[in-house]
């Protein structure tokens, strides 16, 4: 997820950066310069950005599978219980 997110990024950086630069009509020297360092600073934001996204999503379905787990090994031994007891 973390490649996603920063491919993504860095690409909107980086054309943004060229866009603007083009459009002011800078050096393409310059331009290229720029979009560049904006290439790396936008992907590096991106992955960083991709890697809290997947911890976020990991953890919650941990905690969603840990809070079923919990539920049916309780109804396990409610129905344990139940069955152990004799009836008078």
């Amino acid at each position: 997820m973390h490649k996603t997110y920063a491919g993504i990024l860095g690409f909107l950086g980086f054309s943004a950066v060229a866009l603007h630069g083009a459009a002011s009509g800078g050096s393409a020297e310059v331009v290229l310069w720029r979009a560049w360092i904006s290439l790396i600073a936008c992907g590096t934001a991106g992955s960083i950005v991709g890697r809290i996204a997947a911890w976020t999503i990991e953890e919650s379905i941990r905690q969603q599978f840990a809070e079923k787990l919990r539920q049916h090994l309780d109804a396990e031994k409610d129905s344990a219980e139940t069955m152990a007891v004799p009836e008078a």
